[in-house]
């Protein structure tokens, strides 16, 4: 049986600190005794806040042209709102916690990969050899996802979801 890239990453971490999962249930722990306080604003900053921080860093073409659906949300709105999530970063210690925990975790990812860079290469390798076997979709199923609304609508004023509007 062939390991996947994501086993073997979490395998290396688990080589490199033997500790890594009574960590990371601690963090779990500490998560749990600490709730968010504005559960409006804490919803987005469950994925990656980077990420999120550069989106709404992008100026008004690249923003309406990454995500037409919501072109609308202009450059003032969004500069408004990364400074709500700042704020609220600052003063929610739960999601600063969970923040916190993902540049760890990042931090972790980062250094198994710059020293097993060979191993995790030959794997990359090896699944895509696997993935050449598989049948593919063809162009036309890869329809434009921006068009479709799959997503059930939330009281957040904007909807970024990287799956469905890539960049």
């Amino acid at each position: 049986m062939n390991l996947t890239v994501n086993s073997a990453l979490a395998n290396l971490i688990r080589q490199a600190d033997p500790e890594v999962e009574f960590r990371l249930k601690a963090q779990a722990d500490a998560l749990r005794e600490n709730r968010c306080i504005d559960y409006r604003l804490g919803q987005w900053l469950l994925d990656d806040v980077d990420y999120l921080m550069a989106v709404l860093d992008l100026d008004d073409f690249n923003f309406a042209k990454r995500f037409p659906s919501i072109a609308h949300y202009n450059e003032q709105k969004r500069q408004e709102t990364k400074a709500e999530i700042q704020h609220h970063l600052e003063y929610c210690q739960h999601c600063a916690l969970r923040y916190g925990y993902a540049l760890e975790m990042d931090a972790r990812i980062m250094r198994v990969c710059r020293e097993n860079k060979e191993d995790l290469l030959r794997l990359f390798d090896e699944e895509d050899m696997d993935l050449a076997a598989v049948e593919h979709p063809d162009d036309a199923s890869w329809a434009n996802w921006s068009d479709r609304n799959t997503n059930p609508p939330c009281g957040a004023e904007i909807k970024i979801n990287p799956l469905v509007e890539s960049v």
